[in-house]
């Protein structure tokens, strides 16, 4: 539940960035992940994204401990509770240099997705263009019913690929690890995808997150957590490609 530690990290936020909305946007945090975390308290937030948000306002994790709360590590496993204590004995270089090695490594999960990469945040940002982010979100999962023109224009720097002509937030967990639920995708419009391409569906109404593999002339749609099942596209099935993904913001919400 939300307590001392998320007002302290709102009052940061409010001091520097003025509004978590403009945060969201210098920081490339989603502000549903924000939101969330306020909400339901930073107790069951990832380790990363707690690490993205104090070096974003300058703080260290132990900055949240509380003594009338509960710990943070609580809500992690033996080995992240470890990591979580080695992290916080280094000094503010050696957090950094930590933070670095990490975004380096996601930039290479998974191998067999080389195209899709996770948006870094740079300390410059550089080349900023203007880029549509449809609020309706896309699911990976069970399927969203994708009808709406609302959207936010947002600035982003070249780490967006500059194929990808518009976002969609995602909601679900069926593309996890390597596309978390809350993450935003990038999108190629395109209305024909080879196999093995990851990209933006609507079957039957509903939308999609998912990986395309045809066998012959028969299609499925595939998602990277193992306990969904494929889609399998039938004959009468009426299956719409909206477009390619080409760059994912890695940032879950919880």
């Amino acid at each position: 539940m939300p307590g001392a530690r998320e007002e302290k990290l709102k009052e940061a936020i409010k001091a520097q960035y003025k509004s978590q909305r403009e945060f969201s946007k210098q920081t490339g945090i989603p502000a549903s992940t924000l939101s969330s975390m306020f909400k339901n308290g930073i107790g069951g937030t990832a380790l990363d994204t707690l690490m993205r948000v104090c070096a974003a306002l300058g703080m260290e994790l132990r900055e949240l401990a509380v003594s009338n709360e509960v710990s943070l590590a609580q809500n992690y496993s033996k080995k992240e509770q470890q990591l979580i204590a080695d992290f916080r004995r280094l000094d503010s270089f050696g957090q950094e240099m930590v933070l670095c090695v990490l975004e380096k490594q996601l930039e290479h999960v998974p191998a067999a997705s080389p195209e899709i990469i996770a948006i870094r945040e740079p300390e410059e940002r550089r080349n900023l263009r203007p880029i549509r982010l449809y609020q309706i979100a896309a699911s990976a999962g069970t399927g969203n019913f994708l009808d709406g023109e609302e959207f936010d224009e947002v600035m982003v720097d070249d780490a967006v690929p500059a194929s990808a002509e518009f976002g969609i937030r995602i909601q679900g967990d069926s593309m996890e690890p390597r596309i978390p639920n809350g993450s935003v995708v990038w999108i190629r419009p395109q209305q024909m995808l080879d196999d093995g391409d990851i990209g933006i569906f609507v079957l039957n109404g509903d939308s999609y997150c998912k990986r395309l593999m045809q066998t012959g002339s028969r299609a499925r749609l595939v998602s990277l957590n193992k306990r969904y099942s494929d889609i399998q596209i039938g004959e009468y099935d009426e299956l719409y490609v909206v477009g390619k993904v080409v760059g994912v913001e890695q940032t879950p919400a919880f």
